[in-house]
């Protein structure tokens, strides 16, 4: 429009100025004055299965996130929100652990995915599997500290290996006041025989008003009671949600509005298959590698660490 207008016109004309500059700010920004009116149907839809998750209506959340899969298949967030959604209705973990690979194979640079996936290997106790996918998202995501939490719990209870647990509960503390961090802490030195230490965490837990874990410690350090504490492929914390959704719950979209009736699918997207590996050299089918329980791992460390102060 503006080109149409000789240098004459536009001094006389102030109004047209405006127009202008209109015009050159919405191209500079890559879209017209017409496209902030529309809405783009996978991103609200996407948004409002966000609220309704952050909301614990969770079935309400998984017909969300499918929809925006029938109008963008390869949206990988919408995997790794249904996998996080499936689990709450009680989804068998390992079907939950499918969602969190198809959204990898989409998107293998989404940290949340491996975040969570090495969440559900820990409960599987498939500690190797849980630390290579830990690892991963950490180096995707260094700041992911719920990663670091992960990998600490599987080098204490998993892999027998307190020095390495405490290396990263250390990490995750120096950003974040986690209860379940300092509680590791104070089971790794437990378990290396230290309890002084481990008292010191115990008041800190008290400190944080987490009562009620420090008096499991406490528990522990007393009475070698492990059997209210531990339970296998636990304590690990959920992840905290880390997608904001900009739509409140009074105004979802009904998600039959985007597709005509008839074409709406009836049954839920499911992924066929069996969950694929990290890592094909896995010892988890090597007979007496994964039989021992992560009390077994406690009370044998502790042990070796009686015996070499005493020697």
């Amino acid at each position: 429009y503006f080109i149409w207008l000789s240098q004459e016109e536009l001094g006389t004309r102030p109004r047209n100025y405006i127009i202008v500059l209109l015009i050159l700010f919405f191209l500079v920004l890559g879209f017209t004055p017409f496209s902030i009116a529309s809405e783009n149907p996978v991103k609200k839809l996407f948004e409002a299965g966000v609220i309704a998750y952050k909301n614990g209506e969770f079935k309400k959340a998984i017909t969300f996130f499918e929809k925006t899969l029938e109008l963008y298949p390869n949206l990988a967030q919408s995997y790794n929100y249904l996998g996080l959604a499936y689990k709450e209705t009680g989804l068998p973990i390992e079907d939950v652990a499918k969602y969190y690979e198809k959204a990898i194979s989409i998107d293998p640079s989404l940290a949340d995915s491996y975040d969570n996936l090495a969440r559900i290997y820990y409960t599987l106790t498939r500690y190797d599997d849980a630390e290579k996918a830990a690892l991963k998202a950490a180096e995707i995501n260094p700041r992911l500290y719920t990663a670091r939490l992960t990998l600490g719990w599987t080098y204490l209870l998993g892999k027998s290996m307190p020095d390495k647990a405490a290396e990263y509960f250390n990490e995750v503390v120096k950003e974040q006041d986690v209860a379940y961090a300092y509680f590791g802490l104070g089971m790794t030195y437990f378990m290396k025989n230290q309890k002084f230490k481990t008292f010191g965490y115990i008041t800190k837990l008290k400190e944080m008003g987490e009562v009620n874990l420090a008096n499991q410690l406490e528990n522990v350090v007393r009475d070698n009671n492990f059997n209210s504490v531990f339970e296998e492929g636990k304590p690990l914390m959920l992840p905290e949600d880390k997608v904001r959704a900009t739509l409140s719950s009074d105004s979802y979209p009904n998600p039959d509005d985007y597709l005509p009736a008839e074409e709406a699918p009836k049954v839920k997207i499911r992924i066929k298959g069996r969950p694929k590996q990290l890592d094909d050299d896995s010892e988890e089918d090597i007979p007496g590698k994964r039989d021992i329980t992560g009390k077994d791992r406690i009370m044998t460390l502790q042990k070796r660490s009686i015996e070499e102060e005493d020697f």
